[in-house]
């Protein structure tokens, strides 16, 4: 899919990683070893987490798409069928 799809849920977790990385940084400056390393873990685990749940927030986005066309198609059907049944 070329169209990036972007959710709120994913935008957030991406901005509490940034910030989480930012902190660590500062932390490695002030020589702060343990905090580095606390938020560097807290950061990759949250992108971890971003990730899975933007796979399936996207495979649900994906699946509701799906049903909308597979009714949008049904519909059409119906109304095909009711065309060719009615006499002119």
């Amino acid at each position: 899919m070329s169209d990036k799809i972007e959710f709120n849920q994913t935008s957030t977790l991406r901005l509490m990683s940034v910030l989480c990385l930012c902190i660590s940084d500062l932390c490695l400056i002030k020589d702060r070893w343990r905090y580095f390393f606390l938020f560097f873990v807290l950061m990759v685990s949250i992108e971890l987490f971003r990730a899975k749940l933007y796979k399936a927030l996207l495979h649900h986005h994906e699946t509701s798409v799906r049903i909308e066309k597979l009714e949008a198609l049904k519909e059409h059907t119906a109304n095909l069928a009711s065309i060719k049944k009615s006499p002119n």
